[in-house]
């Protein structure tokens, strides 16, 4: 607990948020990761393009759209609209472009049927 001029804050089990808390939370989480890199991180209250949000570099002319998730993912419906996944794993946070992990995905699927 942090006690702070009459404020108390106390650390929160992630596994006791909802869903739509824990997308909040590590949508902060990755955004302040971003924040090291010179991104800004911005959330869109609805999707757009598939998009949960957008990270703007501070060259401005960096951004990727991302797609966030709780763990590794990937779908057809994103693909070819240029997004980014991004997830934690173990502490880490992990984005990478959607297509090469669809690619992958597909990759390892055929490994294992063959």
């Amino acid at each position: 607990m942090i006690e702070q001029d009459g404020l108390k804050f106390e650390q929160i089990e992630y596994r006791t948020l909802n869903p739509k808390a824990q997308e909040t939370y590590n949508f902060h989480k990755m955004a302040a990761i971003l924040a090291d890199y010179g991104s800004k991180g911005l959330w869109f209250n609805n999707a757009w393009n598939g998009a949960d949000g957008i990270a703007i570099h501070i060259d401005g002319i960096s951004n990727f759209k991302s797609q966030l998730k709780d763990a590794v993912s990937c779908r057809q419906k994103y693909r070819a609209k240029q997004l980014y996944i991004a997830f934690f794993e173990l502490s880490y946070l992990y984005i990478d472009a959607h297509n090469f992990v669809l690619h992958k995905w597909k990759m390892i699927s055929q490994t294992k049927n063959a």
